[in-house]
């Protein structure tokens, strides 16, 4: 019975088109989620010109879109089952979403997307750590590392000086004008 009643009801929404780099798994029939209530379902699903899956959802008449509304794929369990999570976002002059509009999703990176990615910067950083460690045993370039220290207070310090006398910065105003 639920289901029956969940079809007749998104049988009187509407239905909007998505545009993803990647469907991610969704499959038709995959939920449509806003604040985790199930508002629709995915009906169609096809691959442009361009390589991008276009998903058609239809959604619940009740449903306020607005077009700033962020929609993405996500996962509701560990086992992996994908829907798509529209996060109501409403900006500036944002309007309502039309009947068969269409929307740009955005495709979340998976964690096991990002593990490749991790192990890269964790040997990038291992690279750097040890060039660090290679210049902080060089003596000269501890000498000119602490005198550019040096010269960077001394300058400021001038320059603090300067900017507490009046007739220094009226000086330096006028000089500054006549140019």
């Amino acid at each position: 019975i639920g289901s029956h009643l969940s079809l007749k009801l998104l049988s009187k929404g509407y239905t909007v088109r998505v545009l993803f780099e990647d469907a991610q798994g969704l499959e038709n029939g995959s939920a449509v989620r806003m604040s985790g209530v199930k508002v629709g379902e995915v009906t169609d699903m096809e691959l442009t010109d361009q390589h991008k899956a276009l998903v058609t959802v239809r959604l619940h008449r009740s449903v306020r879109l607005w077009d700033s509304s962020k929609v993405l794929i996500d996962k509701g369990s560990l086992l992996g089952e994908r829907f798509i999570a529209i996060k109501p976002v409403r900006v500036g002059r944002a309007g309502l979403v039309q009947n068969k509009a269409v929307l740009q999703g955005t495709v979340q990176p998976q964690l096991e997307d990002l593990i490749p990615q991790a192990f890269d910067v964790l040997t990038e950083f291992k690279g750097l750590s040890a060039n660090i460690n290679k210049l902080t045993r060089d003596e000269q370039v501890m000498t000119a590392l602490k005198e550019a220290v040096l010269n960077i207070s001394k300058t400021a310090a001038a320059i603090s000086e300067i900017a507490a006398d009046p007739r220094m910065m009226n000086a330096m105003r006028a000089s500054v004008d006549n140019v």
